[in-house]
């Protein structure tokens, strides 16, 4: 299936933290750019890894020194070779589509998109643009107080592993992009449901930047099988 009639095809700079998949966030990515590719277009992945100078070494959580805490707020690297790579593309790009790329890549790569007069739009796979911790979740129970009232209480109620430590980082990783431009600097917002998009809207995100794409899956080579077990799975539709 190529571009149609009416279509031009797109340079698309497409951005994730990682190259596999580890989720259903990357899942979507690559099935995202396999479509794109499909209709003609051009699509370019930028991504954090260790295997090509293009791209930002990848940070490493693991050994909690001082230079991965500060990658996890803002990654100047990032911001630099997504910079170069934008600057010195031999075809501008048309758009950038985000999907997940804070805490590695971080809200450092908006700016060079912006200055270089790339319009950007991002897939939410979670709740990260109305929850510090992404899940409207604390200790079990459903939590709105963040949009409600203050992201402190993120601090307030440890919200992140029930630790005033790890919630203190993901409060200031969520103000910190705040202020970089999380939400002012992206052009368009892809939610994931009508629900999204109505928590996305109470957290102030502008209406207006605002769409519903549901999740998609080839279900052509999936065989359904029927047999007797301890469980029922049933689906619900909904209406468009």
């Amino acid at each position: 299936m190529g571009v149609g009639a009416s279509e031009r095809a797109l340079n698309i700079l497409s951005v994730n933290q990682i190259e596999e998949v580890r989720g259903g966030s990357d899942r979507c990515y690559f099935s995202t750019n396999e479509i794109l590719i499909e209709r003609g277009h051009l699509v370019t992945p930028f991504y954090s890894s260790k295997i090509n100078d293009q791209y930002p070494v990848e940070i490493d959580f693991n050994r909690r020194n001082l230079t991965s805490i500060i990658k996890y707020f803002y990654n100047n690297e990032a911001k630099v070779k997504l910079s170069s790579l934008v600057e010195l593309s031999a075809l501008r790009f048309d758009l950038a589509h985000l999907h997940i790329y804070y805490g590695k890549l971080t809200s450092s790569i908006l700016e060079p998109l912006r200055s270089n007069s790339v319009p950007i739009i991002q897939t939410l796979h979670e709740y990260k643009l109305s929850c510090p911790v992404y899940t409207h979740i604390n200790n079990g129970d459903i939590c709105n107080k963040c949009i409600d009232s203050t992201t402190l209480h993120c601090l307030f109620n440890k919200c992140k592993d029930n630790s005033f430590i790890a919630s203190a980082v993901r409060y200031l990783e969520y103000n910190i992009s705040r202020w970089l431009g999380d939400v002012d600097k992206v052009d368009r917002f892809i939610c994931v449901s009508n629900f999204q998009m109505k928590k996305m809207v109470q957290a102030g995100v502008p209406e207006s930047k605002l769409t519903t794409i549901y999740n998609f899956v080839d279900a052509e080579n999936i065989s359904s099988e029927v047999y007797e077990g301890d469980y029922l799975l049933f689906l619900v539709g909904w209406r468009r």
